[in-house]
């Protein structure tokens, strides 16, 4: 649902509605009634806020007001900030984005079987496992891409089968081939 107020900027006067979503979509938790703030400018403001310069108290309070799973997806956003948070927390830290996490989280889980039931450190195995898993994704989604352009590509046709190449490189006069525009 999009909400419309009138344009008190308008060039043609006092008709027309604004050009701006109002609040984008959502005037229940934003507010722009006259969509006259630049949307550069709230750009820029958000990439002023630089979480790992909150003064440690802040830190603390933030903390302490969340969820430990929380806390652990908040560590997971920088290797900067998971340091700070797990510091502030008092807590072991992994770094997901390290290819060797689910080496080190072994590691802890080796030493001491207390990390087991922390759900701070669950949370973060939650996250290597999640960001581990979405690689995976990207990889096989990656080659099946590929190897539908490889198909695709002998068979001459698009979204073609493997059955259709095994054909078409059997049989090249019979396959169905688009004529070459350099011809």
């Amino acid at each position: 649902m999009r909400f419309n107020s009138p344009d008190t900027l308008s060039p043609f006067g006092r008709g027309g509605l604004n050009a701006y979503a109002y609040c984008q979509g959502d005037p229940v938790n934003r507010s722009d009634p006259d969509g006259h703030i630049p949307v550069a400018a709230l750009a820029s403001a958000a990439r002023r806020f630089v979480f790992e310069e909150l003064p440690e108290n802040a830190l603390k309070n933030i903390l302490g007001r969340v969820s430990l799973g929380d806390a652990a997806a908040l560590s997971a956003t920088t290797p900067q900030t998971g340091r700070r948070v797990s510091k502030t927390l008092d807590k072991v830290w992994v770094d997901i984005n390290d290819p060797s996490a689910l080496s080190t989280i072994e590691g802890h889980l080796s030493t001491t079987g207390a990390l087991r039931h922390d759900a701070f450190y669950s949370a973060q195995f939650e996250h290597v496992a999640t960001s581990i898993e979405k690689g995976f994704s990207r990889e096989i989604n990656s080659v099946d891409r590929q190897t539908q352009a490889i198909l695709d590509h002998v068979a001459g046709v698009s979204g073609s089968s493997e059955l259709q190449a095994t054909r078409a490189r059997a049989c090249p006069a019979l396959s169905v081939r688009k004529p070459d525009k350099n011809h």
